[in-house]
């Protein structure tokens, strides 16, 4: 999961962050707050938060493809 390491995890399915993709950044909201990455720095993932539970469930089902 050399993808996930050293990289800044965004959810895209909470519905309290916004999370704008552009060609050379990420663009990300919460409320008044607002913050700007570089897009090579970012991982977008299709989940609704970046707990431990979720993100076990996002490598175990990603293992599983790779497995199939």
């Amino acid at each position: 999961m050399d993808e996930l390491d050293h990289r800044m995890m965004l959810p895209m399915r909470n519905e309290l962050i916004r999370v704008e993709e552009a060609d050379r950044s990420v663009r990300v909201r919460y409320r008044d707050r607002e913050w700007v990455f570089p897009r090579g720095d970012c991982v977008l993932l299709p989940i609704e938060n970046t707990t431990a539970e979720l993100l076990a469930r996002y490598i175990a089902g990603r293992l599983v493809e790779d497995l199939r």
